[in-house]
């Protein structure tokens, strides 16, 4: 059986085989090509980021319990703006992070909209009425903003920080998850607050 992942996007990498310099490697690929693994080697893990990046990387154990990342989820999807952010889970933390920018293919969208109302006509048909497809779509970019790290495994404390323009400032010095304020589930939206 051939190990596949398939990305929140739905593009679906294959695990492959390749010897080199006399040493079998592991790489993930898009297509079919070369020799199918039909198992992930001993001690690793196919991991996604929340910019969509697919990376074959070593196993750590993992400290944050399952109940611990549904409720920052459970937190996630009570948001208005809940697909503009996504949930990494790493061995000692869990981060939360907001889409920066707009995507390329939500730009063109857009525009390709604009321009219609306005009787403009460009580019393919095709590509404004599915813009995910373009040939230069990008994804959309992801960065971190709220991270809540386990500082004390026995009584499942974490330290809670927030993005300060590019630096981490603690929130909350240590607390359970579900001792939370509400004020730690605010982020900056333009000068306004948004609660979650």
């Amino acid at each position: 059986m051939t190990i596949e992942y398939t990305t929140a996007r739905g593009i679906t990498y294959y695990l492959v085989r390749r010897a080199a310099a006399g040493r079998v490697r592991f790489a993930l690929s898009r297509s079919k090509a070369g020799e199918l693994a039909d198992r992930v080697p001993e001690g690793f893990e196919i991991r996604e980021s929340p910019d969509g990046t697919v990376s074959l990387v070593r196993s750590r154990p993992q400290r944050v319990r399952a109940l611990e990342i549904r409720l920052v989820e459970a937190r996630v999807e009570r948001h208005p703006r809940r697909e503009d952010f996504r949930v990494e889970v790493q061995p000692d933390r869990i981060v939360v992070h907001e889409r920066v920018g707009i995507a390329s293919a939500e730009l063109i969208a857009e525009i390709t909209r604009l321009a219609g109302g306005l009787g403009l006509r460009f580019g393919r048909e095709t590509a404004a009425s599915n813009p995910g497809s373009g040939a230069g779509a990008q994804p959309p970019r992801f960065m971190a903003v709220l991270r809540f790290i386990l500082t004390d495994d026995a009584q499942r404390l974490f330290r809670v920080q927030r993005i300060d323009g590019r630096r981490w400032g603690d929130v909350v010095a240590q607390a359970r998850l579900t001792e939370l304020p509400l004020s730690v589930w605010s982020l900056s939206d333009e000068g306004e607050a948004t609660r979650w």
